[in-house]
């Protein structure tokens, strides 16, 4: 299988609203740039509560081979009904 991997994007993606922390906009660039570089995986995963969770990670290559995968987004089976829009 050939692994297709794209540049991320030169500028900066717009948002929609000034006012997002500076702890969300360096996760989401992490994201980003996890995805440019091809460094993703959709991992199943439990609640603590119970339940099973689709996360996107982000996949760190460690120097003994191994690999460490860090939680970054969470897909919903139905997100209406998860969130909304903010005010």
């Amino acid at each position: 299988m050939q692994r297709i991997v794209r540049p991320a994007p030169k500028e900066p993606v717009p948002t929609i609203e000034s006012d997002i922390p500076e702890l969300a906009k360096a996760a989401f660039d992490q994201l980003r740039q996890a995805l440019a570089d091809g460094r993703v995986a959709l991992v199943r995963c439990r609640y603590r509560a119970g339940g099973d969770a689709w996360v996107i990670c982000g996949v760190n290559v460690l120097a003994d081979g191994g690999a460490e995968l860090v939680p970054m987004a969470q897909l919903w089976d139905d997100p209406e009904n998860v969130v909304g829009p903010g005010e």
